[in-house]
């Protein structure tokens, strides 16, 4: 896991980059289903997921 700072940081990344973006105050079922729904279809192309709060 990588803690980034700003947007232009993700230019940095390996492509394509699959992103949650949301208010992920507490990670409950609903914040689960959207964070590893982006990351499985990131791994199905060796594709970058990232979580934006």
């Amino acid at each position: 896991m990588q803690i980034l700072g700003s947007i232009p940081e993700l230019s940095h990344l390996p492509s394509p980059v699959f992103l949650a973006i949301g208010v992920f105050d507490g990670v409950h079922l609903g914040h689960q289903a959207v964070i590893s729904t982006s990351a499985k279809h990131a791994r199905a192309v060796n594709g970058t997921p990232v979580v934006v709060t």
